[in-house]
């Protein structure tokens, strides 16, 4: 079942989220990237627009994340041009301390781990990166949020950020490299095949395994140690999604030798064992990749939204916005047996 909230009461949107229950929805709009909060869980009448408040002092705003602490939920939100990160408690009406990216640069990406981590060595983290390649990693744990990672890997902006189980960091940087940050001792590791450039704008991981998916300029989503299977009952097209193992590669005529030099040109990974891939409908490019589920995945695109269940690949819902591109799509969450979609409409 899918729920559609809608966010374009603000005359344009930046950009949304909800909180990982689904009880808040948060939306960066007119006037002046405002932030505006929306309590999900008190009023069915999710469209007037009176049921909408804005944090305190919240203009200018970049990026935003809810993030769950105990029975409140806390806003975290970036101010643009400054490298703060303000902190807010919704439930207590507390403003806390902010966090600030030490080298003070517009923040292009805001991510939170998922609740294993809570319960592991590592406990709750955030991560941001900014338009200069720069990476800052908190964890939560104490009452003082620490900073456990603080370097520049790459020279361009990181688009997007995704932890995995195992203590790995995913990062998408603008000028076509994809790598692994390791949380543990801090190297990187590029992910892309050598020799090869892929403009990724999206990446979506989940703590339910290492996995990760990435997309971004195209229409073909990459899923690297993700899981992944055909359903044998059905038949697929070259088109619908393979994974690379076993495919012939040594020049013959088949769907091996038809994709050998896409493999080369763009496959995100080195090692094809580990990599897979879906042809999606969405769009010409891809904008957001939602994991809301260890085998779902929402891919949001230029021309609409699509539900995949990846063990066995089903695509199980298309949402099209063609005919109408101001209908865009802005966040996505699974909460209560519902997926919850934040839209203008």
């Amino acid at each position: 079942m899918i729920t559609t909230i809608s966010c374009g009461q603000f005359g344009s949107t930046d950009c949304a989220t909800f909180s990982p229950c689904g009880n808040y929805l948060a939306v960066v709009g007119a006037p002046d990237s405002t932030l505006h909060i929306k309590p999900l869980q008190k009023s069915p009448s999710w469209d007037r627009l009176k049921d909408w408040w804005h944090a305190p002092k919240a203009r200018n705003v970049g990026h935003v994340l809810l993030r769950n602490v105990g029975d409140d939920v806390e806003l975290l939100y970036s101010v643009r041009r400054s490298g703060l990160i303000e902190r807010y408690l919704l439930k207590a009406r507390k403003k806390l301390p902010p966090l600030r990216m030490p080298q003070g640069y517009d923040l292009m990406s805001l991510v939170q781990t998922g609740p294993a981590y809570a319960d592991s060595d590592w406990g709750p983290m955030v991560a941001a990166g900014d338009s200069f390649g720069n990476i800052c990693v908190w964890n939560f744990a104490g009452v003082t949020p620490q900073v456990v990672y603080n370097k520049r890997p790459m020279e361009s902006s990181i688009y997007s950020l995704a932890f995995s189980r195992a203590g790995m960091l995913y990062a998408a940087s603008g000028c076509g490299s994809q790598f692994i940050v390791d949380l543990g001792d801090g190297s990187r590791e590029p992910l892309n095949a050598r020799g090869t450039k892929w403009d990724c704008y999206t990446a979506a991981a989940t703590d339910a395994h290492n996995g990760v998916a990435m997309a971004g300029d195209g229409n073909r989503i990459w899923l690297v140690s993700m899981p992944f299977q055909l359903d044998p009952s059905d038949e697929y097209s070259a088109g619908d999604g393979f994974p690379l193992s076993g495919w012939e590669l040594d020049g013959s005529p088949g769907i091996g030798s038809q994709y050998a030099l896409q493999k080369r040109i763009y496959l995100p990974c080195a090692d094809s064992e580990k990599c897979a891939f879906i042809d999606s409908d969405s769009g010409a490019s891809i904008a957001q990749l939602y994991l809301t589920a260890p085998k779902e995945l929402v891919v949001v695109g230029d021309h609409g939204l699509e539900v995949w269940n990846l063990a066995p690949l089903k695509l199980l819902h298309a949402q099209g916005h063609r005919t109408s591109p101001s209908r865009r799509i802005f966040a996505a969450c699974r909460a209560n047996g519902k997926l919850l979609i934040a839209r203008e409409v």
